[in-house]
């Protein structure tokens, strides 16, 4: 039944490329540019520049790994941030703490800075949010098991959110980290918690004042995906529908592509009856 639902969805959407994408994890339109991150690709992105081109890229001046989320800053600047996760095997890799900011010029990715921020988010989760969560699972654990694991990344007025998948509270509220200063010297600065039905944040967008919210469960499993938006001034959260939504398999970010557009990208380890890159209109 979900094959047959799913093909009905496809066939009234548009599409990009014919081009597979593997664990496609983050994204971010960057002018007219739709660059798109693969979690298990390091140190290389791909770029949409139409419906019908997608190139990968190569790109210099970083190296990482596991990234999870791109967020746009500017016509030619955009974040982008790996998990800070430790490996499913529990193992601490540089790579996989990253902030980095890149430009996106002609064509070409360049990795401006970078900064590894696993350390200053352990620190202040343990001063600020001791109560609410296991510091010990939050250090030690793996992404699986309630270990620190970044997934969603959006820039509002020069201020960088951290969306995390887990760890979520005990008493079952998501995570969501404001990060100032980003394009000079990170500081994580604060925090608020979000009820999102025991799950964790997938994925996060902007919305001019407001944060667009893809949750899903604290896991790697592929359910309970909702969509959310909040005024970051007034925090009022709210239910968000997109036609189509429900019936795509396992959506890992979003991207606001136009007033009433948006772009899925779904994160496949092999290929599906459904798109990598998927378009819907609310």
């Amino acid at each position: 039944m979900k094959f047959i639902c799913s093909f009905i969805l496809l066939a009234a959407i548009s599409h990009s490329a014919n081009a597979f994408i593997p664990e496609a994890s983050g994204g971010a339109m960057v002018n007219s540019t739709i660059v798109i991150a693969g979690d298990e690709e390091p140190s290389s992105l791909w770029l949409e520049t139409n419906k019908s081109s997608l190139a990968k890229v190569k790109v210099n001046g970083a190296k990482w790994d596991d990234m999870e989320g791109l967020a746009t800053v500017s016509s030619d600047k955009f974040f982008g941030t790996t998990s800070h996760s430790l490996t499913k095997k529990g193992k601490q890799k540089p790579e996989r703490e990253q902030l980095i900011l890149f430009s996106l010029v002609d064509g070409k990715v360049t990795a401006l800075k970078s900064w590894s921020l696993r350390s200053a988010l352990l620190t202040y989760m343990s001063k600020h949010l001791a109560k609410e969560i296991d510091l010990k699972q939050n250090e030690t654990g793996t992404p699986d098991n309630g270990g620190l694991n970044i997934e969603g990344l959006a820039s509002i007025d020069g201020v960088l959110y951290f969306g995390l998948r887990s760890p979520i509270t005990k008493n079952g509220k998501a995570i969501i980290l404001t990060i100032t200063n980003a394009e000079t010297s990170p500081v994580i600065s604060g925090h608020f918690l979000l009820d999102l039905k025991n799950n964790g944040i997938r994925s996060l967008e902007s919305d001019h004042k407001k944060l667009l919210i893809l949750s899903g469960s604290t896991d790697d499993t592929d359910s309970e995906f909702e969509l959310y938006e909040m005024n970051t001034g007034a925090r009022v959260l709210s239910s968000m529908s997109i036609n189509g939504f429900s019936n795509l398999l396992r959506p890992e970010s979003m991207i606001k592509e136009s007033v009433d557009s948006f772009v899925f990208l779904q994160d496949f380890q092999a290929e599906e009856n459904q798109e990598v890159i998927v378009r819907l209109k609310r």
